[in-house]
């Protein structure tokens, strides 16, 4: 029985000689668990506000005549709707292999956007009116023509790039001239550059 006393005084002593022994377990079960990394969210690429954008190209057609030329345009849009104002001026030359003129022109008009990809790839479409100046000699006696005919052109077409983009451009026309009393359909092809801001 002594020796019973005994061994239970040092089991009693030992415990209370270690010391948080008696908290070990409640600790361990409060201890805060280590928290995971939370994955970073995915970001989706949106179409830029862009407001401008300014052109220069190159237009061959024909109606009547053979014509070729350079041309310059600006855009304008003020609201966040795909619809842009536009200004085109262009100069070039028209011939029919035996008379060539001098051609100068100038138009107004309205366009409308379709982009995806950001706007690396654009579809558009939309319409000009303004004005064709033609002047140069016809004929055999090498008679002098100078007229400035009003015209219509419906445009359409896609452009690729970011800020600078390359324009592929199909253009109908209709122009009517007084002089000659006839309305000339045409149709002509475009590559231009762009930069878009």
């Amino acid at each position: 029985m002594p020796r019973l006393l005994l061994l239970a005084s040092l089991l009693v002593a030992s415990a209370v000689s270690i010391p948080g022994a008696a908290h070990a377990g409640p600790s361990a079960a409060g201890a805060p668990r280590p928290r995971t990394p939370r994955a970073a969210p995915v970001v989706h690429p949106t179409p830029r506000d862009d407001h401008y954008y300014v052109g220069l190209g190159g237009e061959l057609g024909a109606d009547i005549l053979i014509r070729f030329g350079a041309a310059a345009e600006v855009a304008y849009r003020p609201w966040s709707r795909p619809l842009w104002f536009r200004a085109k001026a262009g100069i070039g030359t028209a011939t029919n292999f035996s008379d060539g003129f001098r051609v100068h022109e100038g138009a107004l008009g309205i366009e409308g956007q379709r982009c995806s990809y950001g706007i690396r790839f654009c579809w558009f479409a939309g319409v000009d009116a303004g004005v064709v100046r033609m002047s140069g000699n016809h004929g055999i006696r090498a008679e002098p023509y100078d007229e400035m005919a009003p015209s219509i052109m419906p445009r359409g077409g896609f452009d690729i790039g970011a800020t600078i983009r390359l324009r592929f451009l199909l253009q109908g026309r209709l122009t009517w001239f007084d002089q000659i009393h006839e309305l000339r359909p045409g149709l002509a092809f475009g590559l231009s550059i762009l930069g878009r801001f």
